[in-house]
């Protein structure tokens, strides 16, 4: 596991998602800047609270996201 911590914008309005077991979660899409170019990273919150401030959030808005990454 890999100790992030990421700054970027909403790539796209976060989304209320729910589990196969009914419970609710929040997806959003980090935009990163690398120099020329941009990262896409998947943000996902399952707290309440984390899940409630995702879903305020706009497309565009500024983000910084702490959190253990999985690499895939």
């Amino acid at each position: 596991m890999i100790a992030a911590l990421v700054t970027g914008a909403l790539f796209k309005a976060p989304e209320s998602r729910m589990s196969k077991s009914g419970k609710p979660f929040a997806t959003a899409t980090l935009r990163v800047k690398d120099g020329d170019t941009s990262k896409y990273l998947k943000i996902l919150a399952f707290s309440d609270h984390a899940r409630e401030e995702l879903l305020r959030l706009h497309d565009g808005d500024a983000l910084v996201s702490r959190s253990q990454a999985h690499r895939r």
